[in-house]
């Protein structure tokens, strides 16, 4: 996988900009994958996003937070496939019957 140029995206959607010791907050980054892709993207948005400045810890898989969890995250990126015929992938099941 290559250089990613989602995080201007991501920066103008969720109204933050790098600073030298970071952004004001901690940014999520949530991932569901079937095959790994999708976890794959993540960590690349994790090392370019800590390469910009940004205050990343490592991806999690969306089953392993709660509802709870989900909204008392400022700053969160998604990245999620599809497997099969839509359906949601294993790792993000539970949050999304949640």
């Amino acid at each position: 996988p290559g250089q990613l140029s989602s995080w201007p995206l991501c920066c103008r959607v969720l109204g933050m900009a790098p600073t030298g010791n970071g952004v004001a907050g901690h940014v999520a980054i949530l991932y569901g994958s079937q095959t790994g892709t999708s976890e794959e993207v993540a960590w690349d948005l994790v090392r370019e996003g800590r390469a910009k400045g940004f205050q990343c810890g490592e991806p999690q898989a969306l089953n392993d937070i709660d509802l709870q969890g989900l909204c008392a995250m400022k700053f969160a990126v998604f990245v999620v496939s599809t497997t099969g015929q839509g359906d949601p992938p294993v790792n993000m099941r539970k949050l999304w019957q949640e």
